[in-house]
């Protein structure tokens, strides 16, 4: 039932602002393997994704014929590029930036093919996003219930003093 779970929180994510998602910091999956090769025009890298485990899959890998081994995938030069520089310290905004001066492309451009990119290696499970988040926000998502106890308390508290 974990698919269950994950439509559920994906449907109960709250969507980002612009500058969350530029402050967000792109991470590579661990489990993903990588190793740099020549390509044709120039260093490339090669990622190795192992197979989804776990669940169902085990079960439906035979009947569904799915591979059991990891898959190969070359990324082009850009894209290369930008995974180096997805190190888990860098935000967005500045792999942008890196991205912008390196291939002499407008900010619009390079926001448009990356953001497009980094959604693509998001939705293949190769990159996770973190997102720094303000207090006040996690103080606005609390329970309403938590906020009646809360206010309560603090009515009992001067009346008692």
């Amino acid at each position: 039932m974990q698919w269950l779970n994950d439509f559920i929180v994906a449907k109960n994510r709250r969507q980002l602002t612009r500058d969350e998602s530029l402050g967000a910091v792109p991470i590579r999956n661990p489990d993903v393997e990588w190793e740099e090769v020549d390509g044709d025009q120039g260093p490339e890298v090669l990622l190795s994704v192992p197979p989804p485990k776990g669940g169902a899959v085990k079960f439906l890998r035979p009947i569904l014929m799915l591979p059991d081994k990891n898959r190969q995938l070359q990324l082009d030069v850009m894209g290369s590029h930008v995974w180096r520089l997805c190190d888990g310290e860098r935000t967005v905004e500045d792999v942008c930036n890196e991205i912008r001066s390196a291939y002499k492309l407008s900010h619009r451009e390079a926001m448009l093919s990356l953001t497009t990119y980094l959604k693509t290696l998001g939705k293949r499970g190769l990159m996770a996003f973190a997102v720094q988040r303000d207090q006040e926000e996690d103080d606005e998502e609390q329970d309403g219930d938590e906020d009646v106890e809360n206010t309560e308390e603090l009515r009992e508290g001067p009346e008692n003093a």
